[in-house]
């Protein structure tokens, strides 16, 4: 791998990642990006061999981000590299991404991700999935709880809802009227079987892992 683009806001992150990646290999070009337009300018014009992606650059974490940018450049490896705290290591990874890895990991964990990258092609780190396979064991996921059955703009209610957004805010901030965000809750609420908003809290605490934004898991 000779191309590699990092796309992060945090200055520190990216001089860091960047020192790693020329103590691999010193002949590495490496290039940054702060925010979603510049990513989604750069991959579609220009052929790179990884992208490092904090996924906080995007406005919704949860939209179906990987499949955008594989639709730009299907040869692209992405290693999602994020401080993201949400359940998102099996949506990410079934939706293209070869790799995820939260920044609370070491040099040397960052170091190896990125060295089974350029080796093997991808990288899955062994923690994450000992945890992944103790909330199944618990019965806390299952795949038929995502959220496929909603439709976009349903989706986005629904997240709006659970950072505790009220009806006017949520309007708002989708710039729709105030009564048909109220009709998306209710349509959120019959397709989910919930009754309330505490119920759709529990929802999402409970299956986010499984959350999904088309027709396949993202």
């Amino acid at each position: 791998m000779n191309k590699i683009l990092i796309a992060d806001h945090h200055y520190v992150t990216v001089k860091g990642i960047t020192s790693i990646l020329k103590c691999i290999n010193p002949d590495i070009a490496v290039e940054h990006v702060i925010d979603k337009e510049s990513l989604l300018e750069k991959i579609t014009y220009n052929q790179y061999d990884l992208l490092i992606l904090e996924i906080k650059i995007f406005s919704n974490i949860f939209a179906p981000i990987i499949r955008e940018l594989k639709g730009l450049n299907p040869d692209l490896k992405i290693m999602v590299f994020t401080e993201s705290n949400e359940d998102l290591i099996i949506p990410y990874l079934c939706g293209g991404a070869q790799a995820y890895l939260y920044k609370s990991a070491t040099k040397e964990q960052l170091r190896e991700a990125l060295q089974s990258i350029f080796s093997m092609g991808f990288y899955y780190q062994q923690e994450l999935f000992h945890d992944l396979i103790h909330k199944m064991k618990g019965g806390n996921m299952h795949p038929y709880t995502s959220l496929e059955r909603l439709s976009e703009r349903e989706r986005e209610v629904f997240y709006y809802l659970v950072e505790g957004n009220g009806m006017l805010e949520i309007a708002n901030l989708l710039q729709i009227h105030q009564s048909t965000a109220s009709i998306y809750k209710k349509h959120i609420f019959e397709k989910l079987q919930i009754n309330s908003l505490a119920e759709l809290i529990n929802f999402h605490n409970k299956h986010k892992v499984y959350m999904s934004h088309g027709n396949e898991f993202e």
